[in-house]
């Protein structure tokens, strides 16, 4: 099967949003986990942080091997990997098989971004910053869907049976991915990737400069989102359904403005906007 057009941007969309489950359903998680193994905020860190590094390390490793092979291949792989470590985790009966589970996860779910990315920029030739507006208001729908469905579902259900039932998605993303392929690029977006990464490419400078700004904003976020429930629940007290309810407000926020800088950055180009959403 041959992914084209709209069908292609379908298919990517959907692996955003299915991939993005894998990324936040541990700060969901995360205090029903304290209170069933014991954990002092600081050891539930530190799952947070090794998970995060394992899926940092290995998107680095995958996107230079993106360069060299065929990025698709492993995409549906990479889904079913991510799956089978987040369904096995729920039947782990302690902290270290969990971790090792949440491991195998992590290095599913890190081939998904390098992969996509490059795939979609080469694709794209016109309108790209509303492509991939599009690209990120699926994966913030997703979450918040998540949250949503989750939220209500812990009114009945035991964290473990949670992280099962969230994995089930990625097998189905894992099938997309592997019975279909891309159609081939044209001419034009041959060359584009041909001449990626050379003529044209970014001052080095600038280049270090974008890291640090997603390394800060990443400090500034993500440590923020992901103990938001943990906070509300054993801190607050308010009950883990809505304090679930209320995390996904942040992705809510995503929704609702991601396809409008996706748009403002083709009008007016990507670093105003830019500037203009960190201001903000």
């Amino acid at each position: 099967m041959v992914y084209a057009g709209k069908r292609f941007r379908t298919i990517c969309f959907f692996g955003h949003g299915v991939n993005d489950l894998f990324w936040f359903i541990l700060p969901l998680v995360l205090p029903f986990m304290l209170k069933t193994f014991g954990l002092s905020y600081g050891k539930a860190g530190g799952i947070l942080t090794v998970y995060l590094l394992v899926i940092a390390v290995l998107s680095f490793l995958f996107g230079k091997l993106s360069d060299r092979s065929s990025r698709w291949a492993l995409l549906g792989p990479g889904f079913f990997a991510a799956s089978a470590g987040l369904i096995l985790s729920g039947f782990m009966p302690n902290l270290a098989l969990l971790v090792l589970c949440l491991g195998i996860t992590g290095i599913g779910v890190s081939t998904f971004h390098p992969f996509m990315y490059a795939t979609i920029d080469e694709r794209t030739i016109h309108k790209r910053g509303e492509t991939f507006g599009k690209y990120e208001f699926w994966g913030s729908t997703a979450i918040f869907m998540m949250y949503v469905v989750n939220g209500t579902l812990l009114r009945f259900m035991e964290w473990q049976q949670i992280l099962i039932i969230t994995g089930l998605p990625g097998i189905v993303a894992g099938i997309v991915y592997v019975l279909g392929k891309p159609e081939p690029l044209a001419p034009k977006q041959e060359e584009k990737k041909t001449v990626s990464g050379t003529a044209g490419e970014l001052p080095s400078w600038i280049f270090i400069l974008f890291l640090l700004s997603i390394l800060l904003r990443i400090l500034g976020t993500t440590a923020t989102m992901s103990f938001v429930p943990t906070y509300l629940i054993a801190e607050v007290g308010i009950d883990s359904s809505i304090a679930t309810y209320a995390s996904g407000l942040l992705f809510f926020g995503g929704m609702t403005s991601s396809i409008l800088a996706g748009k403002s950055s083709d009008r007016w180009g990507a670093f105003p906007t830019l500037i203009a959403a960190i201001l903000m």
